[in-house]
Formats: C-alpha cells, sequence, structure tokens
C-alpha cells in the first residue's frame, strides 16, 4: 500500500462526523461579538499572513507549533492524513484545511526528511498508564481536555485531542512533549504542568494504551512477596510489555516479585499435548479456563521444580496464560511442550501470539526525496510557513492583505480552500463574530484598559477553565468534581483554585510575577496545579492586573511597639486563649489541626498589608461561602482592640520563619493507613453521622457506614483517614475520607417498607477470620429478620463487595435501597448511576424506581432471599 493510501485511510478511519467548527476556549463566554471575534483573530493565527497594523494591542496572536524537527515525533503517514483532512483527524482543531492528499503527503515528506532519527514504537505500559490515568484526571488536564473515564461524558466543549493518537506519537516521543510542551508549542496554550520524567512517561502510556505492537507474549510485573500463587492477587502491578519468550529476567528485580505471559498458543494438529513446567519459585499454566500445570510454592531449598500436565486441544489459536513468582535468588521459568509428532522442547515465539488476531502495522514512512522536494515548495506556497517554524523556512507567500483590508467572504473567510487560502471551516457564529471585530478594528480604536488587557489575555490562555475573576470562569459543573485535594475538611476553597477577583490589589508584585512566570503556589495539597505559560505569553498581564486591581489604602496607625505587638499577634494565632489560626492553617511546616489551609509564615511576602487589613476583617467579601471566620476582639488582648489585634498579628507574621511558633502548632501526624489488615473506625464523620463507622481496607478501596439508617454513606479510595479533629477535641471535630474518588451514596434508611423505612436495629459488627479481619455489620430488620452484612474490598482497588446473610421471617415489600442518580444505565446484573458508580447483584434482581427527577436503584428481598451480593465499583 502506497504511503498516501495509507494517509487516506487513517482519515476515513478516523472522519465519522461532519467537520466542526474550531473549538477556541473562551469563545462561548468572551461576552461581546467583538471580544469573541477578536479572540479568532488571534487564535486563529490570523497576523502570521495578514499584518494587524495598528490594530496590535487588540490582538493575542497564538503562534503555531514548531516543525523544525517534527518527523523525530510525528508518525509521517499521520501527518499526511492530518494535512489533508485536520478535522478528520481532530475535529475542533484551529488547523485549516489546505492541501489535498497528493500535496499533504508531499508536505509530510519535507517535514520527516529534515530528521534523522525516526520514532521508535514502543507496547503500552499498563502499569505506567494506570498511575498515568490517575495523574491525567488530577492535576488539571481535564480543565481544557475531555475526561477519559468511562461513562463520564463531558457536558462542556473540550479542547481536542487527536483521533488516533497512538497513530502520531510514540511514548517515548508524546512524554518528550509533555516535560517540555513550550518547546514545541511555544503559545502557551499547551501550558507546561512541570511533570517529571516519571509522570510524563505515565501520562504518555495513558494516553497511548491502544497502541498495538507485534509481539509472541503480553507479560506483567508484579511486586511483592508472596509464598504461594493463591496470593497472586494481592500484588502490586509495576509495568507491562511485549516478549518473544518467557523470560523472568524481564522483571528486572532480584526478588519478591512474580509476572505473568498472557498470549495465544497456536497448535499444529488435532490431538492430545503434554505441557512442562520447571520453575523457582512457583509457577501455572494455563489454556483457555483450564490449569494445566499447576507448580506453585516457594522453593526454600532452592532448587528448581518440575511439574507437567496433559490436554486435548484442537488445532487453531487458544488462550494461554502462566503466573510464575520469585521470592530470592535463582530465578528459573522454562516452558515447554509435546504433542502429536511434536518432540519435547520450549515452546518457540512462532506458535505464539500476543493478540488473538495477528497485529499488522503499514509500513515505515521512507522519505522520497522528489516528493519532499515538491513538499518544501509547497510548504511555501500553501502559506505554511507564514505560521509554523521550521528550520530555513521558505520565505512566506506575498499580496496578502493588511488585516484592516480583510474582507468577509474572501479569503480564508470564504469557508472554502482555494490555492491560495485555507478553510477553517468557521461557524455562522464565528463568522460574525469576526466580522463585528474586523469593522471594530477598521475604527481605529483606542487601546484596551488595563481591565480589558486581563480579560483577554486570561480567555486567550483559558485562564477562565479553573480560575474565576468577577463573576467569569471556574470549573464548570461537567468538570468540578476532578478539582481535589490531598486537604480534608475544607469545603470548595480547599481544592478550586483560588478566585482573581482583586489579585492585583491582594498580590504584592514579585509573588505575582513569580506566580504567573513560574507557577509559584502556596496550596501544595492541590492536585490540580497551576503551570507555566512561558514570559513571552503573559507579558504585560502582571502590570495589568495592578493597574486594574491596585487600591492602596492606609491600615490603621495603633501605639503598640514591636515587641508587644509580636507577643500580641503570637498567642492571637494560637491555639490557647486566642483566635486558634493554627487549627486550620499551616505555620512553618507544622499542620493545621482541623485543615490544611496556606502556611501563615510568608504571608506577609505575599500579600500587600493593606489588603490583609481590609480582608481579614470581612473575609467573605472576597470569597464568598468561605470558611474563615470574622472574628469579635479577644477582650483581654491589647485592651479588646481589633485594630491593635490585627495590626499584632501582621507584625507577628512579618517576621516569616524566625517566628516563635504559636501555642498548640504540632508536626506530630495522626493519619491512620491501613496496613495487612482492615481497620474499623468509628465516630462522627463528615456525610455519615454521629454513629459513623469507617472501614479501610489494604487494598486501598473504603466505605463508610451509618449505623442509625444501616446504609453505605461513603466509597473512597487511596488514603483513609486523618483524626486529628477527633483526637486533639474529645471526638468533636467532623473528619471524613482523605482519599480521591469519594462517592456519597444517598441519605436516610436503606432498608424500606411500601408504607416507609422499615423498623431497624444495630447490633454491632465481628471480624472474619480471615488474615485480613474483615468486618461484619450486624442488625435486625422488624421482629424477626437477622442480617450479617459483611465487607470486603477488591483487588487494586478495583471497587467494593457487600456480602448479606438473611434469616428469620421478614415482612412483605421489604426492599434494599442502594443508590440514586440523575441518570441511570443498565450494565449486566446491575445499574450505572450517573457515570461514575457501577452497582452489580448477585442473588436478587436490581431495579429502579423513577421519583422526583432522580432514579432509585432497589433490590426487592424475596421471602426465599438468604444471600445476596452487591458489588460497588466506581
Amino acid at each position: 500500500m502506497s504511503r498516501i493510501l495509507v494517509a487516506i485511510a487513517i482519515a476515513s478511519l478516523c472522519a465519522t462526523a461532519p467537520a466542526q467548527s474550531p473549538v477556541v476556549p473562551g469563545f462561548a463566554t468572551a461576552g461581546t461579538d467583538v471580544s469573541r471575534g477578536l479572540l479568532l483573530l488571534g487564535e486563529l493565527g490570523c497576523t502570521s499572513c495578514h499584518a494587524p497594523g495598528s490594530s496590535s494591542a487588540h490582538l493575542l496572536p497564538k503562534s503555531a507549533p514548531n516543525l523544525s524537527r517534527a518527523g523525530e515525533r510525528i508518525d509521517g503517514s499521520w501527518m499526511a492524513a492530518f494535512i489533508s483532512d485536520p478535522q478528520g483527524l481532530k475535529p475542533g482543531t484551529t488547523m485549516p484545511h489546505a492541501a489535498d492528499p497528493a500535496d499533504a503527503e508531499a508536505i509530510a515528506h519535507y517535514l520527516v526528511s529534515r530528521t534523522q532519527r525516526r520514532p521508535e514504537l514502543k507496547a503500552p505500559d499498563l502499569g505506567a498508564a494506570a498511575r498515568g490515568e490517575v495523574l491525567y484526571h488530577q492535576i488539571g488536564c481535564v480543565a481544557c481536555h475531555a475526561t477519559h473515564r468511562t461513562g463520564t461524558g463531558d457536558k462542556d466543549v473540550s479542547v481536542p485531542l487527536p483521533k488516533g493518537i497512538e497513530s502520531k506519537y510514540t511514548h517515548a516521543a508524546l512524554a518528550r512533549f509533555l516535560s517540555r510542551p513550550l518547546d514545541l508549542r511555544p503559545a502557551g496554550r499547551m501550558p507546561d504542568l512541570k511533570l517529571t520524567g516519571r509522570e510524563a512517561h505515565d501520562i504518555a502510556h495513558f494516553l497511548l494504551k491502544d497502541t498495538l505492537v507485534p509481539g509472541s507474549l503480553r507479560y506483567s510485573v508484579f511486586r511483592g512477596r508472596i509464598e504461594t500463587l493463591r496470593d497472586f492477587g494481592k500484588l502490586e502491578l509495576e509495568r507491562t510489555g511485549v516478549t518473544d519468550e518467557f523470560d523472568p529476567e524481564l522483571a528486572r528485580r532480584g526478588g519478591d516479585f512474580a509476572m505473568r505471559f498472557e498470549g495465544f498458543l497456536n497448535v499444529p494438529t488435532d490431538g492430545q499435548y503434554r505441557f512442562f513446567l520447571r520453575s523457582d519459585d512457583g509457577s501455572r499454566l494455563s489454556i483457555g479456563q483450564k490449569i494445566v500445570v499447576d507448580n506453585d510454592g516457594h522453593r526454600r531449598n532452592q532448587k528448581a521444580r518440575d511439574s507437567d500436565g496433559t490436554m486435548k486441544l484442537t488445532r487453531g489459536w487458544h488462550p494461554l496464560e502462566v503466573i510464575y513468582f520469585q521470592r530470592v535468588k535463582n530465578r528459573v521459568l522454562v516452558v515447554e511442550w509435546e504433542g502429536p509428532g511434536l518432540p519435547r522442547s520450549e515452546i518457540p515465539k512462532t506458535s505464539l501470539r500476543s493478540t488473538r488476531e495477528p497485529i499488522t502495522r503499514p509500513p515505515s514512512f521512507a522519505v522520497d526525496a522528489a516528493k519532499a522536494k515538491r513538499g518544501r515548495d509547497l510548504f511555501a506556497a500553501r502559506g505554511c510557513a507564514s505560521c509554523h517554524h521550521a528550520e530555513r523556512p521558505p520565505a512566506p507567500p506575498g499580496n496578502v492583505p493588511g488585516l484592516g483590508d480583510v474582507r468577509m467572504g474572501h479569503g480564508c473567510l470564504a469557508n472554502a480552500a482555494t490555492s491560495i487560502a485555507p478553510d477553517f471551516n468557521l461557524s455562522p457564529e464565528q463568522q460574525q463574530a469576526i466580522e463585528a471585530a474586523l469593522v471594530f478594528l477598521q475604527n481605529s480604536p483606542a487601546d484596551p484598559s488595563p481591565p480589558t488587557r486581563v480579560t483577554r489575555r486570561l480567555t486567550s490562555l483559558n485562564c477562565y477553565a479553573c480560575h474565576e475573576r468577577d463573576g467569569v470562569g471556574g470549573p464548570s459543573e461537567a468538570k468540578e468534581e476532578w478539582f481535589t485535594s490531598e486537604g480534608h475538611n475544607q469545603g470548595m476553597e480547599g481544592r478550586i483554585p483560588p478566585l482573581l477577583t482583586g489579585v492585583g490589589d491582594k498580590l504584592k508584585r514579585p509573588w505575582l510575577t513569580r506566580v504567573l512566570e513560574e507557577g509559584a503556589s502556596m496550596r501544595p495539597l492541590f492536585h490540580t496545579r497551576m503551570p507555566r505559560y512561558g514570559k513571552t505569553n503573559l507579558a504585560g498581564l502582571a502590570d495589568a492586573l495592578i493597574e486594574a486591581d491596585r487600591r492602596p489604602s492606609r491600615p490603621p496607625v495603633v501605639p503598640d511597639d514591636l515587641d508587644a505587638q509580636r507577643t500580641a499577634g503570637r498567642r492571637l494565632l494560637g491555639a490557647v486563649n486566642g483566635f486558634n489560626c493554627i487549627a486550620c492553617h499551616h505555620f512553618n511546616g507544622g499542620e493545621g489541626a482541623t485543615m490544611q489551609m496556606v502556611d501563615l509564615t510568608d504571608v506577609t511576602d505575599r500579600i500587600h498589608e493593606d489588603w490583609f487589613q481590609r480582608w481579614i476583617r470581612d473575609p467573605g467579601r472576597y470569597r464568598p461561602g468561605t470558611r474563615m471566620p470574622s472574628y469579635l476582639p479577644h477582650q483581654d488582648v491589647l485592651d479588646g482592640d481589633l485594630d491593635r489585634q490585627f495590626a499584632a498579628i501582621w507584625t507577628y507574621l512579618s517576621d516569616g520563619r524566625r517566628a516563635l511558633r504559636p501555642p498548640g502548632v504540632s508536626r506530630q501526624s495522626l493519619e491512620i493507613r491501613p496496613g495487612g489488615e482492615s481497620i474499623v473506625y468509628r465516630g462522627k464523620l463528615r456525610d455519615v453521622g454521629f454513629r459513623g463507622i469507617a472501614v479501610g481496607h489494604p487494598e486501598l478501596a473504603h466505605v463508610a457506614f451509618d449505623a442509625v439508617d444501616l446504609r453505605y454513606a461513603l466509597l473512597w479510595k487511596g488514603r483513609f483517614l486523618d483524626v486529628r479533629a477527633h483526637w486533639r477535641s474529645q471526638s468533636m471535630g467532623r473528619i471524613g475520607p482523605r482519599g480521591h474518588d469519594v462517592v456519597k451514596l444517598p441519605t436516610g434508611p436503606s432498608w424500606r417498607l411500601p408504607d416507609g423505612p422499615a423498623t431497624t436495629r444495630f447490633r454491632g459488627y465481628r471480624l472474619d477470620e480471615t488474615p485480613e479481619r474483615r468486618p461484619a455489620f450486624l442488625y435486625t430488620i422488624g421482629e424477626g429478620l437477622d442480617v450479617t452484612d459483611h465487607t470486603r474490598a477488591l483487588e487494586n482497588a478495583e471497587g467494593i463487595v457487600r456480602s448479606f446473610t438473611l434469616a428469620g421471617a421478614r415482612e412483605d415489600g421489604l426492599f434494599l435501597r442502594l443508590a440514586e442518580g440523575t441518570r441511570v444505565q443498565p450494565v449486566e446484573r446491575g445499574f450505572r448511576v450517573d457515570g461514575k458508580l457501577t452497582i452489580t447483584v448477585g442473588g436478587a434482581t436490581a431495579q429502579v424506581e423513577a421519583h422526583g427527577g432522580k432514579k432509585t436503584v432497589l433490590v426487592p428481598i424475596a421471602h426465599d432471599t438468604s444471600e445476596l451480593e452487591v458489588t460497588y465499583r466506581w
């Protein structure tokens, strides 16, 4: 197949919908048609060809990606297909259609010809992909791009990622781009999220997890210590790949690891086959669902052991799995077979395949010198060099009108590609906005005011996806749940990026500059990161913010000397006879007891004193809904004068890290972390109630049980609980999940009858006899139905299994309420609720009841139901 046919095939496979108009973040919320049009003129790179003249102050041009070494990171076939049909491979792209397939192929040959190295294909590492998926959904990628969680549709228009991205990039190339995006995309619309090499590697594997690479076997490496293959499921996946042989050295570990080899075995003829395993330590071979050879056990004598088994097989391909674990020393694994006409030998790679169907990939992209020469000419003639930087680029085309002379319906605004003008496929709304902007610019408007410059810059960089300013922006309802934090008990301001309203009045210039240019942050517990956009893309923004916002005022003058102020300020911040600021805020590394808000140690380095004095008197004015209280005077400090007290706090904080620690600050951690056994913690829990029982599982999937309403109240993953709020305040504080992916289940009694809640009595809990010591809650429903409600976690935090045993008489019409949501979709043996929680039921049939705009998942309890199992996955 020729390269051009390959390119056309890629495009035709991806182009499943009509061409979409360019997706430009901020277009829908930019205000007037003029504002939207000015945004488009910048984001579409119009000034790359059309000189802006006196209009330049109103435009923020977006430069196109640097193509100087494009062939090192982008597959040539994908490049040709994209140039030929940008919307087919990336619906919503701002790249216009400008070339037919033959011209696109020639341009691709030119761009690849200028590169010495070629991308090398690599199989996806699913261990890295799992870590990358978490990072992608935590650090801020989903603020601009669509989520990648099954069933979680985006209501918002998101910046598109390429279709067939695994055909565009190799893992190494994408990881390099993610590590230093501003090198290749200097416009800053893809900012630098300050990824470590490992993080970029993991996200690249997540985005390219569907990459197919030919091989004989897929292998997975797990880390952890086990003595038998029965405990294989307890191990943690480390990485995956493809290989041509059963080689334990692929683990790259001396001991305490396990491996799984999976693929398909080609049986040459019908007959009886014998398989042999030699290993140190245990191993097992399965074909299909049947174990053929079981060679389990820890070889404490450090000698490999042989086992074998037979199976009758038919000609053709059969699923094959070999699992193996290694404790110490002697890494031995040999897999052999024999059969009709086949002597005993190791299974050759020619009889193995990693996938059921063979993987066929197009031939590698070979540069054609003649096409590359033609592509160089086309790169100039088509105007590519006007937008894209490339080494020694050809001169851009001439005879292009200035922006003031552009007319609607002509050139690239005609929405039809010609020999000299590209096609952006603008929507009617976008055309209308551009027309309004052109009329505005042709009337020689005055330079924009500082507030206008701020708004346009924040819109062009899509800052409004995370931040709110003057009532505009902030995370949308569809994406707000992805903004998370390691903090607890903090409310929205503990996980949602800070307001930008008045930020130029609040922050001192040095710190404001650090935030903008370096992505500096005082919120280390936020998962969402403040990125770097590059100095060029932020030029003038700090000045504009200060000009727009700064309203200096004079702090109150007080009579106290500095030493008296320091003494009073230290007391007021402390937990003993003070305002107890350290209950919520960090101080010089010591964590707040109930929250983990920003460290107070360097407040005076960041914030203007006059703003601080205004804010501390009325925090709700500056952050509606804040948990920061308004204070009444402390009567026995500085004569009860609030002005003097607030001035004392500022003076005390001005000593920074030299300040004496306030009374009550502690570095002690009171976080509970599950180990080999489950943890049961009883107490007042947020979103559960006063009789909450939290169960932390070693698999790091946890549940909170409400002993009043006998309901599962919360599900979450990762970290368990921090109990400082209980242990330091006589159990009067409220604590909640420390981890992520928190699911709230419906409030109110779970066990119900047709006319209302069933009568229930909680009788405590007991721990089972497994090594994990998992709890079972005991309660009685009605007069005689005894229920044992056991909980356990699935491996790798995949979910929670709730097993019921029911014994005794029960009333007619009894049912168990499991979940509630606005969107409930059927799945096998259960339902998916609001695109996040999947519930499956064994031992009974779940059903859905609609009421008041919501749908409830119910399980009717028949008179002969003695066992019931509910699985929660989220």
